[in-house]
């Protein structure tokens, strides 16, 4: 699988806002090309102009290519899934919502916190980290 530069966490297109498409590296964001075809879309909304939506371009092989002999925007080297990244988010807000109920439930008893549940709010604690 080709990954590209709008599913790394390092990405952030701000098209719509003020022109810009940016990589937290540093490196020269793709997008799409000039010739971008696809009247499925609203018009109005840069930030789905992409490679993948183009009705120009097709992956074969896990190779992606262009019928205007464009260069897909493919991700650079330094490229991170944003989608491990919010999933790893949404476990700790799952985590924290376990705690914050237990806590709410066994407040007027004053009782302390089973050890299972302070191993998690250890695991909450621990920053969130991207393996490559």
């Amino acid at each position: 699988m080709i990954r590209y530069c709008r599913d790394c966490a390092n990405f952030e297109d701000r098209r719509d806002i003020d022109g810009v498409v940016l990589c937290k590296r540093n490196h020269a964001a793709q997008v799409c090309c000039e010739e971008f075809t696809n009247y499925s879309l609203n018009k109005d909304r840069l930030y789905n102009m992409f490679c993948t939506e183009c009705e120009n371009f097709q992956e074969i092989n896990g190779t992606p290519i262009c019928a205007n002999n464009n260069i897909a925007g493919v991700a650079c080297e330094d490229f991170i899934d944003k989608f491990i990244v919010v999933k790893k988010i949404a476990q700790n807000n799952k985590m924290k919502t376990v705690l914050i109920v237990h806590a709410l439930n066994k407040q007027s008893k004053h009782e302390p916190f089973p050890d299972f549940l302070v191993k998690v709010g250890r695991k909450i604690m621990q920053p969130v980290t991207i393996k490559k």
